[in-house]
């Protein structure tokens, strides 16, 4: 069945992306996140912290919203502890 690996547990390959990117050829993330809920929220909560960074949030305050710890939001950030 095209989608989906030998395993037959994972699609590896859709042809029109997903929500985190449009193309699979092109796409930026080195494993895929298609079928795999917790890495996609991850990966969209990381990027919500680095939106409320830019727009002058305080880690703590990014952490407090994010519901994550912020040692979490320093880490997703590359800050310095």
């Amino acid at each position: 069945m095209k989608g989906q690996n030998l395993k037959g547990d994972r699609p590896t390959h859709v042809e029109n992306g997903c929500s985190l990117h449009d193309n699979c050829e092109t796409c930026p993330f080195p494993d895929c996140m298609i079928g795999n809920k917790r890495s996609i929220l991850t990966l969209k909560a990381k990027k919500q912290a680095l939106e409320l960074w830019e727009k002058g949030y305080s880690p703590r305050e990014i952490a407090k919203g994010l519901g994550k710890s912020i040692k979490t939001i320093y880490r997703w950030l590359e800050l310095p502890t």
